[in-house]
């Protein structure tokens, strides 16, 4: 007996043993296939058991009733570019549900993913082992941070990558031209994507061996010349032809400027919280590779996230940390791969795995309780909630948590023409109150009193049903 526990204790110690000195490969493609799973369980889950979003909602129903604009104004606070695509899908098939749009999310995180390994294999010469693993990592941290949700953030992200990978072609006349009307189109997808002109830019001076010669000048020139007309030609083609006069500058300006109420000091508090998650990525390179750690290897990742930066002044979703994370992993992977095989490194891998691993863990629990309802329960409540507002009522939507149920129950907005559509807090008291008067029903997640409205339903013990009297 004995001997049998002696053996098994053996057994144990030679199998960690064995895991403590595996090559730098082995743990890597090890990590690579857990990232597979749960990005490829990921993908199931987003396509088959997402409810609709917040901004989904918003975005979608947006797009249907373009789809269908005979020339009616409405005002929209967004820049247009996904929501032309969007637009586009409800003209080719006009009663989509939300799914489609999922499938396409779910292309672009993979699409994202696939450029950001691109540019690292143009920048630098990595094994395959290498580029699996930050192909795999980075559609994973995608996938947690709302990349499961249909946001503008995946999109503007996958135009920004793309013109970084046409840059650095060098001097490739033809892809200097490209890489301003992508940035373009990432800016015009949502308005931080112009941040992405000044990695281009970074990138020229950079080539150009950090001088202002008459190369980078020419260069440079094309990529603000670029940027500058395909975002005009943008705005002909979305106010003109394709949305009926319908895009409005002002209030894209406006609703930014709404969002910066926050103090310098509370949006630097909420960021730091936010790169809690990002601790794995900056810890390793220290842990690893001081010694070996190039600046001029980082320095496109380290611009990115500076560029990227004063967003988070603005607002501090989960989801605005998809706007700095492919640049996060330029430097993650041009340090970690740096460093040697020596038995110290190895012991230090360890437990940087575990570290990762935990942090998966983390990322997958902070996803699954901010999940605030299930696809089916959201289903029967757009159900019942047809029972008692017909389509294509007047709606006021005070919550914004009820916004996905104007895209499900196809609920329109109260006076778009003049004030657009947008979420409740983007209004002030005033214009709220008078689109209250206009709406036939109103949607709550909370009681509302007033002497011009009667309460004609609850749903789900948390919806308040309200009609104008």
């Amino acid at each position: 007996m004995h001997k049998d526990i002696f053996t098994k204790q053996s057994t144990t110690l030679h199998r960690i043993n064995r895991f403590a000195f595996m090559s730098k490969k082995q743990v890597f493609q090890s990590l690579t296939v857990l990232l597979i799973c749960l990005s490829c369980g990921m993908a199931i889950y987003t396509l088959l058991f997402t409810p609709l979003n917040i901004d989904g909602g918003f975005y979608l129903y947006l797009s249907e009733f373009l789809s269908k604009n005979h020339g009616e104004i409405i005002v929209i606070g967004y820049t247009p570019v996904a929501i032309s695509i969007w637009t586009l899908l409800f003209n080719l098939f006009p009663n989509l549900s939300y799914e489609p749009a999922l499938v396409l999310s779910v292309f672009v995180v993979l699409l994202n993913s696939f450029i950001l390994t691109k540019i690292l294999i143009r920048l630098k010469k990595f094994e395959n082992y290498q580029v699996h693993f930050i192909f795999w990592l980075y559609t994973f941290l995608q996938f947690t941070m709302d990349g499961t949700s249909i946001i503008l953030e995946p999109l503007t992200m996958l135009f920004a990558l793309i013109s970084v990978y046409l840059i650095i072609k060098k001097d490739c006349f033809s892809c200097i031209i490209a890489a301003g009307v992508l940035c373009s189109l990432s800016f015009m997808t949502k308005h931080y994507g112009a941040a992405s002109l000044a990695v281009v830019i970074f990138i020229i001076f950079k080539f150009q061996s950090f001088k202002i010669n008459s190369n980078f000048i020419f260069q440079t020139f094309l990529v603000l010349l670029s940027f500058l007309i395909a975002t005009a030609v943008l705005y002909v083609i979305n106010v003109y032809f394709l949305f009926s006069q319908i895009i409005s500058p002002e209030l894209i300006i406006r609703t930014t400027l709404n969002y910066g109420k926050l103090s310098i000091l509370h949006s630097v508090f909420y960021f730091s919280k936010g790169l809690i998650q990002f601790i794995p990525l900056i810890l390793i390179p220290i842990i690893f590779c001081r010694e070996k750690m190039k600046l001029k290897e980082m320095q496109i990742g380290l611009i990115g996230i500076l560029a990227f930066l004063p967003a988070f002044y603005f607002k501090q979703y989960h989801h605005y940390y998809l706007l700095i994370l492919p640049f996060t992993l330029m430097v993650f992977a041009n340090t970690i791969f740096s460093a040697d095989n020596s038995k110290k490194e190895h012991l230090k891998l360890i437990i940087t795995v575990v570290i990762v691993v935990l942090t998966i863990a983390s990322n997958l629990r902070t996803m699954v309780l901010s999940e605030a309802i299930s696809k089916k329960d959201q289903h029967e409540i757009s159900k019942e909630i047809a029972l008692i507002i017909p389509k294509n009522s007047i709606v006021f939507i005070g919550n914004s948590n009820l916004q996905p149920y104007r895209f499900l129950n196809k609920l329109n907005g109260p006076l778009m023409a003049e004030y657009g559509l947008g979420f409740p807090d983007n209004y002030s008291d005033e214009i709220q109150s008078k689109m209250i008067i206009n709406s036939d029903y109103l949607l709550f997640s909370k009681k509302y009193q007033s002497a011009q409205v009667k309460l004609i339903g609850i749903i789900n013990k948390s919806i308040y049903v309200y009609k104008n009297v």
